[in-house]
């Protein structure tokens, strides 16, 4: 079962900047099931037409933490790359810096993630 990483007790939600993230997630947790060392698997789609299938693995238990610095890490690679070898990923629509990430759900059991960004 998926679980949300960014709703909070009270319903409310938090964004994250994918360019600007520098790690001030200020409630840093673990997600039950999840251990230091999983890998994690998803895939980076939007806005891109051509996905890429992506692993992150969890270095510590601070999941939530982990999981955005390392989704802003590869998403400003994917942007590098595209700029050196335009069509790689057909970024289309938007900058990096339009980019949020909204939500990152977690299925503790299958060890996959899904992502929800924003612009």
């Amino acid at each position: 079962m998926f679980k949300n990483l960014f709703e909070k007790n009270n319903g409310c939600f938090c964004w994250v900047s994918v360019s600007k993230f520098n790690g001030g997630i200020s409630e840093r947790y673990k997600v039950d099931g999840l251990e230091k060392g999983d890998v994690l698997t998803g895939k980076i789609s939007y806005p891109l037409d051509f996905g890429k299938s992506v692993e992150i693995s969890l270095a510590w238990d601070e999941n939530r933490f982990k999981l955005c610095e390392s989704i802003c890490k590869m998403y400003k690679k994917i942007y590098e790359i595209e700029k050196e070898r335009p069509g790689t990923y057909g970024i289309w629509g938007h900058r990096i810096e339009d980019l949020v990430i909204e939500q990152i759900q977690v299925d503790p059991v299958s060890k996959t993630f899904s992502l929800y960004i924003g612009s």
